[in-house]
């Protein structure tokens, strides 16, 4: 079962592999985005007209329902995507890996790091239940891109796990 991740898991990752991997996993957390739409960003395809930056996916999850998929970049985003950026090569990829390369890399280091397994689709869950808790349900339903609240529901469970650890230590 997916869960959100919690952050010392993260930390520990974070700390045995190189700088990219903690960028993407920094990005998905910071943007509630799968794996692979963070992979498939190319410079062109950010739009930096604004404070927030935004790109626009043509291909994603739901794009044969006819549904838009739009990724926010809010400021501290934007701190790592600028490394990446390339205007020179405004088609190239911003993050040249495999989906499953980076899954692979994580596992790894989750073996090395000694934590439980967990894998780049977790952060998904993990950015919910932080966007819920902070900014609410809708918040999180439009960040993540649902449709329907039971979708961000579902992947912001852990909010409830949260309330029973809280009323087990304060009543």
């Amino acid at each position: 079962e997916r869960r959100p991740v919690p952050q010392e898991h993260i930390d520990a990752v974070k700390s045995v592999v190189r700088q990219r991997t903690r960028d993407l996993i920094d990005l998905q957390l910071l943007t509630g985005a799968r794996s692979g739409e963070l992979l498939s960003l190319t410079t062109a395809m950010i739009d930096r007209s604004g404070d927030v930056w935004t790109a626009r996916l043509e291909d994603h999850k739901t794009a044969h329902k006819g549904k838009q998929r739009l990724l926010w970049f809010g400021p501290k985003a934007q701190l790592i995507l600028r490394r990446y950026l390339s205007d020179r090569r405004p088609d190239r990829r911003l993050f040249p890996i495999r989906r499953d390369s980076y899954g692979a890399t994580v596992r790894n280091a989750c073996d090395r790091a000694g934590v439980p397994v967990w894998t780049p689709h977790w952060l998904r869950h993990t950015a919910a239940s932080r966007l819920r808790e902070e900014h609410g349900i809708e918040a999180a339903q439009l960040t993540l891109g649902h449709s329907k609240v039971d979708m961000t529901q579902h992947y912001s469970s852990h909010a409830n796990e949260r309330a029973m650890r809280v009323a087990r230590e304060a009543g």
